[in-house]
């Protein structure tokens, strides 16, 4: 039990990495036009005001994986949906 509660303490934790650390991760310029951001079972999902970055981005989606994988740990997203 006591591995478990240390498992999700330690999820969540990284979940909270990526969403604080989204700017020095994707830049000012990414960061300034994100909404909003969500983590939600490994799914990150990603609100944008402009369309042409999310056309972009959704282009990019693996890049963006990478980014984040080698910033904060295998496992912690595995998937990005950008709105």
């Amino acid at each position: 039990e006591v591995v478990f509660e240390a498992l999700a303490i330690k999820t969540r934790l990284n979940e909270t990495r990526v969403i604080e650390e989204w700017e020095t991760m994707m830049g000012p310029t990414i960061a300034n036009r994100t909404k909003g951001l969500n983590l939600y079972k490994q799914v990150l999902t990603v609100s944008l005001s402009s369309a042409p970055l999310r056309q972009q981005l959704t282009g990019s989606k693996a890049r963006v994986l990478q980014i984040i994988t080698e910033h904060c740990g295998p496992g912690v997203v595995v998937d990005i949906v950008f709105k």
